[in-house]
């Protein structure tokens, strides 16, 4: 809906530019009226042309170019994107003795907002909620005008093909006149009918075209005085007016409500019937008066009729049914065009036809693409997140260390000088499944430490749902109907919730649990619950969770929503997003339950490089994250990936990146910074290679493309260090190094 109102407000807008040209060109050409229908013309189509050729330059790019010095400013304040080690500082290790214990003394995580920055949020929520109102009021508005004006446009024709229908054959005379006028214009005479209920003709021209003729016309001595006007009739037939009254009617629909649109529809057909006199005229120059006299008898006869006719007396005013006389009467008038005008009406169409994107899109997405960063890494860097970007674009390999089957999570310890892994695999030596916490020594590329986490036998072969928090200290899983916590230390389980029975049951439907995240310190998660019925019932909700006490601190329903396709936290834990299977996502406000924002997904102008894809599926959200800050939104569709300013709802970078197909859920991941960006779980057509790419968030630019697709991702809280884990026995981990000395090799 919002593609479609920028698309009647950009082509209004450019109406209003173009008329004044046009008026201009117009006073040029007064002795050329087919060159003044031309130049209408081009604005009817402009009316009526969907947004397919885009300019090279979105509005983003244009207003940066206009506020250059503004726009510095606001990419320097970007890139220091702020730090947030106090929301996701150590927490220490769970205690033992806390199993099974119901003290719910341990509060919530609480952070402090900034002054006003409650009552902002509230603002704009509503805000949004009467944009929405006000948008779908107008819709409804313009659609019932729309279903009005085609009722009457059918209603008009209606009573024309009945009249058409019940005329009587044109007589031999009438024949030859058209015959003869047709000769003249080198045209084909089309069939004529007569009828009694019509003061002047007209040319009908659904299905087969016929000359509707007046009976008060008809006799031998009308018809041989009647000449010019058969030459009227067929001069439009010429010019292929009739193709053109059918771009009207469709346009006529869609902007029922534009005064403009009217304005410029007078114009066209007033300079169409300029045209077709100026024909008519050419061929029979002799008739210029008389011709003269009869348009005055049949506008006088069309008025008291109260009939329109198609030669458009009637329609006009008398100031344009003044400037038609004039130049029936002049000498100088020409009926056809020049070059000079056809040069005019194409510079006209180039410049206004092409339309404006509203965001900046991204560089196309190269298997291997060659990072304009490379070029900047000599040079010095004014902070910290220039050089991180810099580096990226230039990061190697250090190496690859042996993991168990599936690695579900990673991330970094002691000051980015040790790596864990959390993975998952069913030995043939033991009954039952092995999740252990692997912690590596990245100087000396050792295994550290090997920690098997305890399992209960009747719990599910499977851990899909596991978590590591930040200071890789402590996991946290949903098993079967439980919430638990392990200390990464002992492996033992240090606290055990059972998840609600509202939540994990339902008298109706089958019950799923799914997509897990947290925030940092995992304080706080987040879950999918999805109810099964063919996928029918729209019945999906997500739920946050306090992993200290137990308590389900928000419950919220994806109205209209089958399945619960993404979510994401922020990292202080205070707002949640959701994607559904959906053209956007929310944001709610975990404490409340607000929504704080609808994003709608929309890609104008852009189509997937596999034509098997079709729009509707290519704007289908598939992922979504929150960036450190929590100022910034990561979406990903099958397009690539946009962020979105949450604040502002204005999208900051469109990155073209396609894919075809994911695994589960597509995961973000973002460096400590902000600035570093990587997608995991998205990949090609089968038999097409995998990878991951690294892009930078002030940017958007793909910086890196690794050869290895992860399931896992992290970045060290230094930049130094990317790792990324997949379901593979012998090289389930990659580490890259993003800036530092050259580490050692991992030991045999």
């Amino acid at each position: 809906m919002n593609e479609l109102l920028w698309w009647f407000g950009q082509n209004s807008l450019a109406a209003v530019l173009m008329i004044p040209c046009v008026l201009l060109a117009c006073c040029l050409f007064r002795d050329r009226p087919a060159v003044q229908h031309l130049l209408w013309l081009v604005i009817l189509v402009k009316f009526i042309t969907p947004p397919i050729v885009v300019w090279p330059w979105s509005v983003d790019e244009l207003r940066s170019i206009v506020w250059a010095q503004d726009s510095e400013h606001q990419v320097g304040s970007m890139q220091r994107t702020p730090t947030i080690e106090n929301v996701a500082a150590p927490t220490p290790p769970f205690a033992p003795t806390e199993i099974g214990s119901t003290d719910s003394a341990a509060a919530p995580m609480e952070i402090a907002s900034a002054p006003g920055e409650a009552t902002t949020a509230t603002a704009e929520a509503g805000w949004a909620r009467w944009s929405r109102l006000v948008r779908f009021a107008a819709l409804g508005v313009w659609l019932s005008g729309a279903i009005a004006c085609q009722i009457e446009q059918t209603r008009r024709l209606v009573q024309c093909a009945r009249l058409i229908r019940n005329g009587e054959p044109a007589p031999e005379h009438l024949r030859k006149q058209l015959a003869s006028a047709a000769t003249l214009l080198r045209t084909n005479p089309p069939m004529a009918v007569v009828l009694r209920s019509i003061p002047s003709p007209f040319l009908w021209c659904v299905g087969v075209t016929r000359l509707a003729w007046p009976e008060s016309l008809s006799s031998v001595a009308d018809v041989e005085r009647s000449r010019s006007i058969i030459a009227h009739e067929l001069a439009h037939l010429r010019r292929r007016d009739h193709w053109i009254t059918w771009l009207e009617l469709g346009a006529s629909i869609l902007w029922w409500w534009n005064p403009l649109f009217w304005y410029v529809r007078r114009q066209l057909r007033e300079t169409a019937e300029m045209s077709c006199d100026a024909l008519a005229i050419s061929a029979d120059p002799e008739c210029r008066r008389h011709y003269a006299k009869l348009l005055l008898q049949l506008s006088s006869d069309s008025r008291s009729a109260g009939v329109t006719p198609v030669l458009a007396m009637s329609s006009g005013s008398t100031r344009s049914f003044e400037r038609r006389l004039k130049m029936v009467l002049s000498p100088n008038v020409r009926g056809d065009g020049t070059w000079k005008g056809s040069l005019t009406m194409a510079v006209l169409a180039a410049i206004t036809w092409p339309h404006w994107s509203l965001a900046q899109s991204g560089a196309p997405g190269d298997t291997d693409p060659k990072p304009a960063a490379q070029a900047a890494s000599a040079a010095p860097h004014e902070n910290d997140g220039d050089a991180e970007i810099a580096a990226a674009s230039a990061m190697q390999e250090a190496f690859r260390l042996p993991e168990h089957r599936s690695v579900q999570s990673l991330a970094f310890r002691h000051g980015s000088q040790e790596l864990a892994s959390l993975a998952w695999d069913s030995s043939s030596n033991r009954q039952g499944l092995r999740v252990l916490v692997r912690t590596w020594n990245l100087n000396e590329g050792k295994l550290a430490s090997a920690v098997e986490l305890e399992w209960q036998s009747n719990w599910s072969e499977f851990a899909n749902n596991v978590l590591l928090s930040r200071d890789a200290t402590r996991v946290v899983g949903m098993i079967d109907d439980t919430i638990c916590l392990w200390d990464t230390a002992s492996g033992k389980i240090v606290k055990r919730h059972a998840i609600p029975d509202d939540i994990k049951n339902d008298a109706r439907y089958a019950v799923t649990l799914s997509h897990l995240v947290g925030t940092p310190n995992l304080t706080r998660i987040a879950f999918g619950r999805s109810v099964a019925l063919g996928g029918a019932v729209p019945n999906a909700h997500a739920v946050v969770m306090d992993t200290s006490s137990g308590r389900v601190l928000q419950k919220v329903l994806m109205r209209a929503r089958v399945h619960v396709n993404s979510l994401a936290l922020s990292f202080d834990g205070r707002q949640l997003a959701t994607v559904g299977t959906q053209h956007g996502a929310t944001i709610w406000e975990v404490d409340s339950g607000k929504v704080l924002l609808e994003y709608q997904n929309t890609n104008p102008n852009r189509k997937h490089p596999d034509p098997n894809v079709d729009g509707n599926a290519a704007d289908l959200v598939a992922g979504v994250g929150f960036s450190p800050d929590g100022k910034s939104l990561a979406l990903c569709d099958m397009l690539g990936i946009k962020i979105v300013d949450v604040a502002t709802r204005q999208e900051r970078h469109v990155i073209d990146a396609p894919w075809r197909y994911h695994d589960g859920q597509p995961q973000f991941v973002f460096s400590g910074e902000g600035q570093l960006l990587s997608l995991l779980g998205t990949f090609p057509a089968d038999g097409e290679p995998r990878t991951n790419s690294i892009w930078s968030t002030a940017t958007g630019e793909r910086l890196r493309t690794l050869p290895i697709s992860g399931q896992a991702a992290a970045f060290s809280p230094d930049g130094k260090w990317f790792a990324v884990g997949k379901s593979d026995p012998k090289e389930a981990l990659t580490v890259y190094q993003i800036r530092g000395d050259k580490p050692a090799k991992p030991a045999e």
